[in-house]
């Protein structure tokens, strides 16, 4: 039997600033509008609720009082992978819970001191929330729990590797404290740093009941000493022991200033982490230090597009890119980021899309940003797509552009290639619009 092809709508006309946000990596809530300025259909809630498994401990096990084990499981959600964990322990069976762990990360582990209370009747529950929608799970059957053990005997036995003395550290700076710590009775021992800027006389405490892991970061305390000692002391409960560095270090109360670069790369820290408030103090710090410095302007630029949600929001990052290129700053992360600015913007500003996206991808045909590498050159005949798309229907110049990232196949005045994902379109530019679509989740970054 020959099958009908399904047809698609008919698509014209794009949303410019839902687009633009696609590129950067939000999500298109729907097919781009019409040109009678339909409303884009935003994504409804999530429908289903998390699906839960407890791994570990599932039944049967025993565990000693005051031991650390792994509390395991596996929580997915066919809506979102982002997901919050709750742990509860029951010494009863069920009759009483008692909460472990609230909203933690769905990384599936979470290390457990054992309660000290006896039991053959302990089960663990695990919850998972998308926000909307809660699933949990419980020990398939109970487990227990013995006895604390006797006091060790034998004391810990420390050593401090670093800070150990002769070093020299800035104030402000971060750096590692490490040590060994062993004891033959217990793998179990919790460690107590603590700094002495005088040679001993006096101790101040950095961090308290920390695990014995080797290293503890240590932000350098602005006090300037040329006597500073490091203690460790390592308890296993009842007994301790501890060691002090073997001579002093010391600590430079005054920090380098800051420089327009310096600053700037402060402000990329800061905005590869995600800390967008912080990198605008960064990079505008930067340029109150010297308003020509060009670098300073692009990364503020990247700032204002990654956060901006309106117009006006979109022509303050292009007027920002504007000052980064009118300061030499022509490559393709400064031209890149005009470009989706402007594909944002729409209307007039979309043939001025196509010639920054253009020529970012001339300046570098293989360009990664750096600063977020999910944005590259597809990216790039992307935004050149879309716009070309969008400004006066130019859809052969849009699937070419698309065809740089990936060939399409689609042909003016051919209707056998009018088809994308074995969906067969009335026209030219609806074939084209799917693909352009299709390209968008594929690469958008």
């Amino acid at each position: 039997m020959k099958m009908q092809a399904r047809r698609a709508r008919k698509s014209r006309c794009l949303s410019a600033i839902g687009l633009a946000l696609a590129l950067l990596g939000v999500a298109l809530a729907g097919v781009i509008t019409g040109c009678g300025g339909k409303e884009v259909i935003q994504p409804p809630p999530p429908a289903q609720a998390p699906v839960v498994q407890v791994l570990t401990p599932n039944g049967g096990e025993s565990f000693r009082a005051g031991a650390q084990t792994e509390i395991t499981w596996t929580a997915t959600d066919g809506d979102t992978p982002m997901l919050l964990i709750s742990v509860e322990f029951s010494p009863d069976g069920g009759a009483v819970w008692l909460p472990v762990a609230v909203d933690d990360p769905n990384d599936g582990t979470f290390t457990w001191a054992v309660p000290g209370m006896a039991t053959g009747q302990a089960l663990i529950r695990v919850t998972a929330t998308d926000g909307v929608h809660r699933g949990s799970d419980v020990s398939d059957n109970p487990f227990s729990i013995s006895s604390m053990p006797p006091p060790p005997p034998q004391t810990p036995v420390v050593h401090v590797l670093t800070p150990n003395g002769g070093e020299s550290f800035l104030a402000g700076s971060q750096t590692g404290i490490t040590w060994t710590a062993t004891d033959g009775d217990t793998q179990v021992l919790l460690i107590t740093i603590e700094l002495s800027p005088d040679g001993g006389a006096v101790w101040l405490p950095v961090a308290v009941d920390e695990p014995n892991d080797g290293t503890f970061t240590w932000a350098v305390p602005g006090t300037a000493t040329g006597q500073a000692l490091i203690r460790v002391t390592a308890t296993d409960g009842v007994h301790l022991g501890s060691d002090v560095s073997d001579n002093p270090f010391s600590i430079t109360a005054t920090p380098p200033p800051d420089t327009p670069e310096t600053l700037t790369a402060k402000g990329w820290t800061a905005f590869e982490a995600g800390d967008f408030a912080q990198a605008l103090q960064r990079f505008g710090a930067a340029i109150a230090l010297d308003a020509q410095y060009g670098p300073a302007y692009t990364g503020r630029g990247w700032v204002e597009l990654t956060r901006a949600t309106t117009t006006d929001a979109f022509r303050a990052a292009v007027t920002t890119f504007d000052a980064a290129v009118a300061r030499g700053q022509t490559s393709a992360d400064a031209r890149g980021g005009r470009a989706a600015a402007k594909l944002a913007l729409g209307g007039s500003d979309l043939a001025g899309a196509v010639q920054e996206a253009q020529a970012a991808v001339a300046a570098s045909p293989t360009f990664v940003f750096p600063h977020r590498t999910s944005f590259d050159y597809r990216d790039l005949h992307l935004i050149a797509a879309f716009a070309e798309a969008g400004r006066g229907g130019r859809f052969s110049a849009a699937r070419d552009e698309a065809d740089q990232v990936q060939a399409s196949g689609i042909r003016l005045g051919d209707p056998q290639t009018w088809i994308v994902d074995d969906l067969r379109y009335p026209t030219f530019e609806a074939a084209v619009l799917a693909w352009l679509h299709k390209m968008s989740a594929a690469f958008a970054g």
